[in-house]
């Protein structure tokens, strides 16, 4: 089994690249983390799938009410599902970790000081 470590700073500069407003990233609680962006987002991990992260989502009033009007987002990066107020973040699809999970699933994910820490395994050619 190996494991891959990911710097919430390195993740927020992955997205920062495709932004025009700066996205900031820190660990607040045991698998909790905090996406400053127009407003805190607070991002509470789930569970995950062999190149996924779920979360569950909280939003200030005000956003929540606003977020209310999309039934969901989907996207190449991530899915957004307003009803069940989660997350589903595809790593995968991000380029720079594409090639570190290529014939790799993720077997286990822990959140420790502002770094996700993932088990992966490696994929058995059938």
């Amino acid at each position: 089994m190996n494991e891959l470590h990911l710097s919430l700073s390195d993740f927020a500069a992955q997205l920062n690249k495709n932004s025009t407003r700066p996205v900031s990233i820190q660990q607040t609680a045991p698998n909790q983390i905090t996406a400053h962006y127009w407003f805190d987002i607070k991002l509470n991990l789930l569970r995950f799938s062999d190149s996924s992260l779920l979360f569950g989502y909280e939003l200030p009033w005000g956003a929540n009410m606003l977020v209310k009007l999309f039934s969901g987002i989907n996207s190449k990066k991530f899915t957004l599902n307003t009803s069940d107020k989660t997350v589903f973040l595809h790593l995968d699809a991000f380029g720079v970790y594409r090639k570190q999970l290529a014939g790799r699933t993720i077997a286990g994910v822990e959140l420790r000081n502002n770094t996700l820490i993932f088990q992966l395994n490696e994929v058995q050619a059938a």
